[in-house]
């Protein structure tokens, strides 16, 4: 696996300072930290889960905090603007790994990777 930066930036230079002190051991605090974060497993609290499916699914949302099921408008599509609330918008299903491009900026019909 090849080695990741601990910070995403196109600052070189700061990436080469941030390096320089990682070798140095002045980070080793926050690269432990961060390990230890990466390294934690997770779970859906069965009950919690429950609770959250059964408000969802009989309630018209809007309670504990939950979106309102209805009427509630998704944000344009970044890339293209489309109303990916409207289902008609939505030029092409596939994922973007379909499309050959998984990880990469979306193809022509862009709104398949944002719903």
């Amino acid at each position: 696996m090849p080695r990741l930066s601990l910070v995403k930036t196109g600052n070189l230079g700061y990436l080469e300072a941030l390096d320089k002190r990682i070798q140095a051991g002045e980070m080793d605090t926050v690269i432990n930290a961060v390990n230890a974060l990466q390294n934690t497993g997770w779970s859906i609290n069965p009950t919690v889960f429950e609770v959250a499916s059964y408000l969802w699914d009989e309630t018209d949302g809007g309670v504990a905090g939950l979106p309102p099921r209805d009427g509630y408008r998704l944000p344009p599509c970044p890339t293209c603007g489309a109303d990916l609330t409207d289902t008609t918008s939505r030029r092409d299903t596939r994922p973007w790994s379909s499309h050959g491009q998984a990880g990469r900026t979306p193809p022509a019909t862009c709104c398949a990777g944002w719903t």
